[in-house]
């Protein structure tokens, strides 16, 4: 798991209590960040606090994808529960209502229209995970190690 989550800061220690008891996962990544200006506009909007917690939770391999999926899940459900928001980086696995619950959808699509970006794929579609992949690690190594091998040093 590799989540990036920003919480407003008074509801950051129940979310940590929340990672502590249902995923064990440590260590966790803390960091401040300002929730007010442009550059914060889509993610951080609405938190009605001008400072938030980006805490980072990064953990081992589940044993399976079904596992993977529901911890994914309930980090989600709690963040929600919390007000809280995902970094755009990490995988997503919310509903398309859930999404746009959280983010502002108005907002975006004017966005997308006035930089005449309509034709691309959503931040949506972009972001969350919409299939199941199979965990492997053998087949990433052999992936790893065939990709250098057909690499042509000079």
């Amino acid at each position: 798991m590799v989540q990036d989550l920003g919480l407003p800061s008074d509801k950051a220690v129940e979310f940590m209590d929340f990672v502590d008891c249902e995923l064990g996962i440590y260590p966790l990544w803390l960091c401040p960040l300002k929730t007010e200006g442009d550059q914060s506009e889509f993610q951080l909007k609405n938190m009605k606090t001008p400072m938030c917690i980006n805490v980072g939770v990064w953990g081992n391999a589940m044993p399976n994808y079904d596992e993977f999926l529901r911890q994914n899940r309930i980090l989600e459900q709690k963040l929600m529960e919390l007000g809280g928001r995902k970094w755009f980086y990490a995988h997503a696995y919310y509903t398309e209502k859930e999404f746009w619950q959280i983010y502002n959808k108005n907002w975006y699509n004017k966005l997308r229209k006035k930089y005449h970006a309509e034709h691309l794929p959503s931040v949506f579609d972009k972001v969350v995970v919409k299939k199941k992949f199979k965990m492997n690690i053998g087949d990433g190594v052999r992936s790893a190690l065939l990709g250098k091998a057909k690499l042509k040093i000079k």
